[in-house]
């Protein structure tokens, strides 16, 4: 697996997770914004989310909890 994302910086800590059905796009864009992290969507269907390691941890909480954003 690759370590780099083009557009990421270095200093910052990364997931990155494919839009679905059970998990849509805009679900994961307002649970980055409101755990305080960048996202990035891909034409593939991917997107990037970045920031400081504590905030990606957060963010998978909120993620990982069906019915909340």
């Amino acid at each position: 697996m690759s370590r780099f994302i083009s557009g990421v910086p270095r200093d910052k800590h990364w997931i990155r997770m494919k839009a679905t059905e059970n998990i849509p796009l805009d679900r994961i864009k307002s649970a980055a914004e409101a755990s305080g992290l960048e996202h990035k969507a891909n034409e593939d269907g991917y997107v990037v989310v970045y920031g400081e390691k504590s905030k990606i941890q957060s963010f998978i909480k909120k993620i990982a909890e069906p019915g909340k954003e």
